[in-house]
Order: structure tokens, then C-alpha cells, then sequence
């Protein structure tokens, strides 16, 4: 390195060479003391320099309405590259600011606005050099930023749908329902208590069982997952009815006015809104009504001749199909025509007075209650056996003193505002089944009057009439029913004197009562402290055979029931004998159990020691759960009646727990199960709860077209079967055979062609004739 010295530095003076090197030892010094390094500045390499500038992503896709940092890099000369920190030397500017714009708190922040394409660029100043660089920026439709999972409630009520609706904020401040969307994703804590399934309207979250359970959705949106939650209470249904201030109102009748004892209704008003109908004498506790296959409980004691309003829960939304009230009681029959003076002319008789009725309807009352006792049936059965084989049987008894009458036949039975309304009229030769059906189930239609002397009381054999001497009614401080009233209506099932039915069990009724039975009498108590469950029953078809298959409802139940039978009696009429008989648990397992042999005893069979069968409740049953059960297997009968005694079935249950429960069921068999006849065809009579023209449901014999039956016969593997010849006595006696003065459908004899056609008589074959629709469907293999 030369070192040049200004002039200012060197005077005009001669220096000798010692001199000269002394001056530069000198400042050799002075600049090692200032750090100067020779050596360094001889080897320092050229400094780096920012050659231009980037953006950190060569293209830029931002979701509308979503706010983005902008980042710019520098390119240095030896090659690297570092980000610029955010500063007022770098500025941003978008080539379509009507596509997005920058935010003007901050320079380099980016939001989208409109859906498109555009640039933008950075531009600054470095080492007094300006560098800019530019970036394609697309704005996409908006992203989610936020979810919510929305209800009417979080209330769910179990096994109601309950919709669930998933709304979106979106980056651009929209809301959108994105309840359909296939990228959500559903996640449900607890999965017994409740589930999520999908439908037209929304997700569907169903309650299974009473808890608390968390919902999630969640879905990928730009860089992250967006989620939301909601926690659902899951309650039970309440299938209990509470009855409105004002709900009960009497029914429009006279005190003296008929009705039939079966005779309770469910009319529908409008919606929801329905009127139980007790057009009765009776007391209905807590009574059960059915509504689409859905069974309720009307929390209330109903009294006699009442409407009682009610409506169902706010969850039940379902068009109305049907609607019945479940008979629990329905052992013990009587259709009243009149309360009336039957012989005006003759002053044996007298029209009965309001106190009158209210002595019989006490009667009527308390056996309704007493006959559908286990114990009081089973009690029957060894009574009428050691009452027939008695040598001394009795005519007349001390205590009652009475005459009969005969009339002449009805050609047809008298219509009664019920629908059950089957006869076993039996006899004093009658076998011992029959009697003792004839005794709980057969119904007979007699007018009620008041007997003034003589006798204490007179009826007709048979339908007609039956008077009592009002001090063999009812008086107060009874506590027990006097054998009149019950012998007479004997009278009015068809008995006589000799076939202990009318001398014979009513005596040995009235030591039954005071020995087991308290409040006979007491309006209402029997009924409100007599614990019933109610039997379920399906007829299934076994091609030849049929199956029935009985269960049990408690409803008083509101979890699971600790009530059931283990013992039972089984009635049976015009039917072939019973060939098995099963005990089914609610996983479906079949036991086999038998019937306690008792001979001279047909058609009836005993059931006792069996394991115990226990009831369901309402909830348990409206949700379809698996019951434990019975189940009986028949052959077929041939046709619904023989010698005027209708096909059926009759069953008594009871419990060694409890021996005053009552399980009853009295089954008419009208041929849903289906009959074969004698030339091997399969008929069929199906019934159907239809609105009348006042609204109320009533069960009618359902009419088919030939289209419509032939598709009955195929759902059950046949086809449709050949009718008798046309207007032929065949014709109208195959018609009594199912359905008296009712209708048929089949292929017709003559052109084979599916027909339906009238039959209304038994011997005017002119009036039958060609009809758009039949009851009594014919099918063959």
C-alpha cells in the first residue's frame, strides 16, 4: 500500500534519508493505533446487494370476504432470499379493487369481495434502487367461518323425529343452511340414548331412552375445522292423558233409555281432539284408548252416560286412522232396550222408576266386575260339573221363587249401538263350555221391568223381557247381590230351570261375594281398586291352521311392569281342538306347555303352575318391544258358526300374586285368520276401524273389489277361487256359512271373471245380484 502525503504535510525542507524514516515509522503507528488493517481491505469481498422482489406465493386464491396478510420477499446478489418485514416502504395496490381491496388500517392486508380474477402488486425502494413485483389474486365463492347447530328445542321427546338444521356463517357474512351438506361430519356421544339419521327435511335426531346427549358437527373449511355442539336432553313420551277443567259433559239421553253395557266410543273432533263416549252404566278407571296403533291412558275415572274430551301430546302429528277404546273387562254381557212397562194391561208388571234403574244398573255394575274374576270362572268349572252329576239337583230354590215365558224367536238379532254383539244362547242340555261361555259372553237384548207380586221375578227364554220385585234388587246397605237378578238373565241367555244356570250358580255367586268380594256395590270402588291388564292379540296364517298369539299391557306402568299371569283358562266354541300351545319369552324362545286334562270338560283347558308372563308397559308396547307372550295353534274352522254358536275364543287369566287382577279377552273369530271349507277353498272376512258419518270409529266388516281380493289371496300365496253358481241355494247357504245376509267375492262360476256379488237372503234368490264390492273373500290354492 502507497501512502500519499498532501503537500501541506512536507514544507519546502530537505530531509536526509534517516529523517524520511523516521516520519513514516511514525505514522505507521499512528495508523495501527486507529485499527487499520492492510491485510483486511486487501482481502474484504465485493458487498451483497437486493437484486428484486417477490411475493411469497406465486398465486393467491382467497375465499370471498376473507382477510389475508400480504408477504413480500427479497432476492438478494449471492442468491438469498428474506422476508421484508411489513413497512411503510413496501406498498400493495390490486389491479381491480371492485375484486378485492386492501384494508386501510393495514397496507398489506388483502380481502376479496367479488368472485374473479385480478393482480396485485408490491412495490419499494431499496438502496435508492425501486423494485416492484405483481400476483395473480383469484376470489373464490366464500368459505365457512362458523357453524351452528340449530333445534326448536333441546327437549327431545323419545321416539319422536326431532329435526336438527345446520347453519353456516360464511367468510363473507352470509348465513347458508348447510344441513345437507355430504362434508359435515355427525358425531353423537352417547348412541343408546339417541340416533341421527337424514331426511328431505334436515338431520333427524331420534331419543331412544331417557339421558343426555351431545351432537357435533364439523367440517374442513380453508386451512382449518370448524365445529359446533349442542346438548339434548332425551325425555320419555308421556302417554298419560290429563283431562281439561271442563271435560267431562253427560251425554243427552233418558234415565229410561236403553243402551248396551259394551257401548264406549272414541269420536274424533278435529286434529288431535277426541271425545271418549261412555254410553254406559259403568265407571271406566283410568281407561285405555287406542289411536293409530298408539295407546294412551286417560288419567281419570269416567262416570256412567259421560263425553269425556281429551287430547293427545303436541308431539303426536300422525293423520288419524283409527282410534278405540281397549275393552279390559269385556266378560259379562247385557244390551238393555228399555227401561219399560212390557204389559201395560196387566198390573203384575209396572213401569220402573229413576230409583228402579239405578237398583238394576247397581246390579249390572257389579257383575260386570265379579265376572271377569279369574277366581269366580275357575270356580265355575267345578261347580257346573258337580251341579250336573248331582242326583238331587234343585228346581226351585227357598229364597226364590220364580216363572218363565216363552216368545217366539227374532228372525235376526237386535241391533245394539255396540259392535260386539255375539250370541251364545245355550240351553239346559248344553255342554258345560257353551254354559259357561254362554254365561260371561253371550249377550242377550232384553227390555227391564218392574215385577209387582207373585213371583220374585219373570223373564222370556231367550231375548225379549226380564222383571225383578225391587226388593230382590239392590237396596242400601247391600253387600252382596240376592240370586234374582242374575237367574233371570239366565233366563234371557236361553236357560231353563234344570241346568244349574239359573238354579245353581247364581245361589252359589251371592256366597262367593261376601266371602271374597268387598264393595260390590260401591259406585266406583271395585272399579278404581281392581288392577286389570289389558290383552293384546295377533292372528297369524298358517295356510291350514292359525296362530294366536295373546300378550299383556299394564297401564298402569309407567317403566317397566312388575304385573303378569301364570295361570289361565282357555274357552273355545265352534272350533276344532287346540293343538299346541307355547310359552314365548321376549327373545322368542317357545316352551311348550299343556292343559290340565278335564274330562267331560271339551273345549276348555286349564293352565296352571305355568311360568310367569310378564305385562308391558304403554311405553314398552308403543315402541314396539319384543313381549313375552302366548301363543295357541287351531286348525281351522270350516265355517264362523255350528248350530248357531259363533267361532271364538275366551280367555281368563290370573296371578297367584294378585287374585284380583283381571286378563281378559274375548276373541270372535270372524275369519281374519282365515277358514277352509269343505271343498278346500280358503275364506277370509277382514275387519277395519272406519269414521261414521258423526265421527266416530267404529269396526266394520271391510268390502273389497275383485282387483282387491285377488291381491288379498296373492299376499298370501293363492289365488282367486270360484264362486258357487249363480242365485243358487249353494250360493246362499256358502253365504250364511261366513256372513249372514252379507257379500262375496271370487271368479264367477259362469265366465270365471272376478266378481262380487250380494247375497242378502236365504231363500229369495232373485235379490241376489252383481255388486263393485265383497266382505267374504274366496281364495285357492
Amino acid at each position: 500500500m502507497f501512502l500519499f502525503l498532501p503537500s501541506i504535510f512536507f514544507p519546502k525542507f530537505r530531509f536526509n534519508e534517516m529523517q524520511i524514516r523516521t516520519v513514516f515509522s511514525t505514522l505507521f503507528c499512528l495508523l495501527s493505533l486507529t485499527g487499520c488493517d492492510f491485510d483486511q481491505e486487501r482481502n474484504e469481498e465485493p458487498k451483497t446487494t437486493v437484486t428484486e422482489i417477490t411475493f411469497s406465493e406465486k398465486k393467491l386464491s382467497l375465499p370471498l370476504g376473507v382477510r389475508h396478510a400480504l408477504k413480500v420477499n427479497a432476492v438478494f446478489s449471492d442468491g438469498r432470499i428474506d422476508d421484508i418485514p411489513g413497512s411503510p416502504e413496501v406498498t400493495f395496490f390490486v389491479d381491480d379493487t371492485q375484486l378485492a381491496y386492501l384494508d386501510n388500517g393495514k397496507n398489506n392486508v388483502v380481502v376479496g369481495q367479488t368472485i374473479g380474477k385480478t393482480s396485485i402488486r408490491a412495490r419499494t425502494k431499496l438502496n435508492s434502487t425501486e423494485h416492484q413485483s405483481s400476483m395473480t389474486l383469484v376470489i373464490t365463492p366464500p368459505i365457512i367461518k362458523e357453524l351452528s347447530l340449530e333445534s326448536a328445542s333441546t327437549a327431545i321427546t323419545a321416539g319422536v323425529p326431532h329435526i336438527l338444521q345446520v347453519i353456516a356463517t360464511m367468510s363473507d357474512g352470509s348465513q347458508v343452511n348447510v344441513t345437507d351438506n355430504s362434508t359435515l361430519e355427525w358425531e353423537v356421544d352417547q348412541s343408546g340414548i339417541a340416533e341421527i339419521t337424514s331426511s328431505k327435511g334436515g338431520i333427524v335426531v331420534t331419543g331412544i331412552e331417557k339421558g343426555e346427549v351431545s351432537i357435533s358437527v364439523s367440517a374442513n373449511s380453508f386451512t382449518s375445522t370448524i365445529a359446533s355442539n349442542k346438548t339434548f336432553t332425551v325425555i320419555p313420551k308421556n302417554f298419560a292423558i290429563k283431562l281439561k277443567k271442563d271435560a267431562l259433559s253427560p251425554l243427552a239421553r233418558s234415565v229410561f233409555a236403553g243402551y248396551d253395557i259394551d257401548d264406549v266410543k272414541v269420536r274424533h273432533n278435529d286434529s288431535t281432539s277426541f271425545d271418549l263416549l261412555n254410553a254406559t252404566p259403568r265407571y271406566l278407571n283410568n281407561p285405555l284408548v287406542t289411536i293409530n296403533q298408539q295407546h294412551f291412558r286417560i288419567d281419570a275415572v269416567i262416570p256412567p252416560f259421560q263425553s269425556v274430551r281429551f287430547d293427545l301430546p303436541t308431539w303426536f302429528d300422525e293423520p288419524i286412522i283409527s282410534a278405540y277404546f281397549v275393552e279390559e273387562q269385556p266378560l259379562f254381557k247385557a244390551h238393555v232396550r228399555s227401561y219399560a212397562d212390557v204389559k201395560p194391561n196387566d198390573d203384575k208388571y209396572a213401569q220402573p222408576t229413576e230409583e228402579n234403574v239405578y237398583q238394576y244398573e247397581k246390579e249390572l255394575r257389579g257383575f260386570k266386575q265379579l265376572m271377569n274374576n279369574y277366581d269366580y270362572n275357575h270356580r265355575f268349572i267345578g261347580f257346573i260339573q258337580n251341579y250336573m252329576n248331582s242326583k238331587t239337583r234343585m228346581v226351585r230354590h227357598q229364597d226364590h221363587w220364580c216363572e218363565v215365558e216363552t216368545q217366539l224367536p227374532l228372525t235376526r238379532s237386535i241391533e245394539s249401538s255396540s259392535t260386539d254383539f255375539a250370541k251364545f244362547k245355550g240351553n239346559d242340555s248344553s255342554p258345560q263350555t257353551l254354559k259357561h261361555v254362554s254365561l260371561i259372553a253371550n249377550k242377550p237384548s232384553a227390555t227391564y221391568t218392574m215385577l209387582t207380586r207373585e213371583a220374585n221375578g219373570v223373564a222370556t227364554i231367550g231375548d225379549g223381557w226380564l222383571s225383578v220385585r225391587d226388593y230382590r234388587l239392590f237396596t242400601e246397605g247391600a253387600t252382596s247381590p240376592k240370586t234374582t237378578y242374575l237367574h233371570e238373565k239366565m233366563h234371557n241367555h236361553g236357560f231353563g230351570h234344570s241346568g244349574g244356570m239359573t238354579y245353581g250358580y247364581p245361589s252359589d255367586t251371592g256366597t262367593f261375594v261376601n266371602r271374597y268380594w268387598e264393595q260390590f256395590y260401591e259406585d266406583g270402588a271395585v272399579e278404581a281398586s281392581t288392577p286389570t291388564l289389558a290383552s293384546r292379540y295377533e292372528l297369524k296364517d298358517l295356510g291350514e291352521q292359525f296362530k294366536l298369539e295373546i300378550s299383556f299391557l299394564d297401564k298402569s306402568s309407567s317403566g317397566s311392569s312388575n304385573k303378569g299371569i301364570d295361570k289361565f283358562i282357555l274357552l273355545t266354541t265352534s272350533l276344532p281342538e287346540l293343538k299346541h300351545s307355547y310359552v314365548v319369552d321376549d327373545q322368542n324362545n317357545a316352551s311348550e306347555i299343556f292343559p290340565q286334562i278335564n274330562p267331560g270338560y271339551d273345549h276348555t283347558y286349564l293352565f296352571n303352575d305355568i311360568a310367569n308372563i310378564s305385562a308391558q308397559s304403554i311405553s314398552e308396547v308403543n315402541a314396539k318391544s319384543a313381549p313375552s307372550k302366548l301363543a295357541f295353534i287351531f286348525d281351522k274352522p270350516q265355517q264362523a258358526n255350528q248350530n248357531n254358536i259363533p267361532a271364538s275364543i275366551i280367555f281368563i287369566g290370573g296371578s297367584e300374586a294378585d287374585t284380583k287382577q283381571q286378563t281378559n279377552l274375548v276373541l270372535n273369530y270372524s275369519g281374519s285368520g282365515g277358514f277352509v271349507s269343505e271343498s278346500g277353498q280358503y275364506i277370509y272376512l277382514l275387519k277395519q276401524w272406519n269414521k261414521n258419518d258423526n265421527n266416530v270409529f267404529v269396526n266394520e266388516v271391510n268390502t273389497y273389489s275383485p282387483s282387491e281380493a285377488e291381491q288379498i289371496c296373492k299376499d298370501r300365496g293363492l289365488t282367486l277361487g270360484t264362486l258357487t253358481p249363480f242365485r243358487s241355494d249353494e250360493m246362499m247357504a256358502f253365504q250364511t256359512k261366513y256372513q249372514k245376509y252379507g257379500s262375496q267375492v271370487g271368479l264367477s262360476h259362469e265366465t270365471g271373471s272376478p266378481i262380487a256379488i250380494s247375497v242378502p237372503t236365504t231363500y229369495r234368490p232373485n235379490t241376489i245380484k252383481e255388486v263393485e264390492k265383497g266382505a267374504v273373500i274366496v281364495c285357492s290354492e
